[in-house]
């Protein structure tokens, strides 16, 4: 009678072994097809970035090119030589700011806000800009203390000195400012 049975065990064997590779195999064709849409997903970003890349490189060729045309204005003299202009700012009728194509006197350089800024010229802004907004945060301060000084009196609270600006501390271990 054990002989009956065998073929159907061997079946169950069978079928057991075969739902444990449809799974395997599940689970497989599953990863393949992660994997797969990660590689495209990779490959598409990479795909952007070499074309926002090139573009960018073609800009900044495009940008050094023009930025040897067209000389920055001297601070002083406000034209450019190097583009037709005589560095006199004498000339009263002229407008600087304009961009003639004849350039009798007047440079083509297009205003600060209006031109890309070098690295250079971008350094020197940012550290006016920020050394005017430090001056005019220590104004509003010194004002802000001295009306608090006017208004507390008038009110009949207590009258405070204004507050005095203090120096800057020093970093420790500096290398820098212990030059």
């Amino acid at each position: 009678m054990a002989e009956e049975h065998m073929p159907h065990a061997v079946h169950e064997a069978l079928v057991a072994e075969a739902r444990w590779w449809g799974n395997e195999h599940r689970i497989a064709v599953k990863a393949y097809e992660q994997e797969k849409t990660k590689r495209i997903a990779a490959e598409e970003k990479a795909r952007r970035l070499s074309e926002e890349n090139r573009e960018l490189k073609a800009l900044l060729r495009n940008y050094e090119a023009d930025d040897h045309t067209n000389e920055t204005p001297t601070e002083e003299s406000g034209i450019s030589h190097a583009n037709g202009g005589t560095g006199d700012d004498d000339d009263d009728d002229v407008d600087d700011d304009s961009d003639d194509s004849n350039n009798m006197g007047v440079s083509n350089v297009a205003p600060r806000a209006k031109r890309k800024l070098s690295r250079a010229e971008a350094g020197r802004l940012g550290a006016q800009r920020k050394h005017e907004r430090r001056r005019a945060r220590e104004e509003r301060a010194r004002a802000g203390g001295e009306a608090r000084h006017r208004n507390a009196g008038a009110a009949g609270g207590d009258v405070l000195p204004p507050a005095e600006p203090q120096a800057p501390k020093q970093m420790k271990n500096n290398k820098k400012n212990n030059k």
